[in-house]
């Protein structure tokens, strides 16, 4: 069997195998040494965060009241605009938008009248323009009559105002 003893391999070969292992043992640090940066530099960041835990609860509760008065403020608030929203007697935007649909259901009734009104008037304006149409006929044919009467008439007379004859 043969020898693994160290000392007894050739002296090149034992400069290769330091060599070797030197290699090895820098290739591995090269390789997990960014880990252990990372894993160290999450161990500080994570220390400062539980330094700086205190405080940033102190702010946290602070802020918290803050929100807690402004949300009590804004509770009035909306009490007050629920009031004016809502219907209450008579001051409210419900109450005037109410009274405005009833206002302009009252418009739109007098509206269809209006329209119903016209449409009567505009029957009778054609029922009288018919008429005038029929009385000026009427009284064009009544004048052409009229001047044939008078034109006969006056030619009577002046058959009649024609000296006899002697006989």
């Amino acid at each position: 069997m043969p020898s693994l003893d160290f000392s007894q391999a050739w002296l090149w070969l034992q400069w290769v195998i330091a060599v070797s292992v030197v290699l090895g043992v820098v290739g591995a640090g090269i390789k997990v040494i960014p880990a252990l940066w990372r894993m160290l530099q999450a161990a500080v960041i994570f220390t400062q965060s539980l330094t700086e835990l205190p405080n940033f609860m102190k702010r946290t509760d602070a802020t918290l009241s803050e929100q807690n008065a402004t949300l009590d403020g804004q509770g009035v608030k909306l009490t007050k605009i629920a009031y004016q929203v809502g219907p209450n007697g008579g001051g409210s935007l419900n109450d005037s938008v109410s009274k405005a649909v009833v206002k302009l259901a009252d418009l739109e009734d007098g509206q269809a009248q209006i329209r119903i009104d016209v449409g009567a008037v505009k029957i009778d304006v054609g029922h009288v323009k018919r008429q005038a149409i029929a009385l000026k006929k009427t009284t064009t044919e009544t004048a052409a009559k009229l001047t044939e009467h008078i034109e006969l008439a006056a030619s009577n007379r002046i058959i009649d105002q024609t000296p006899k004859h002697k006989e």
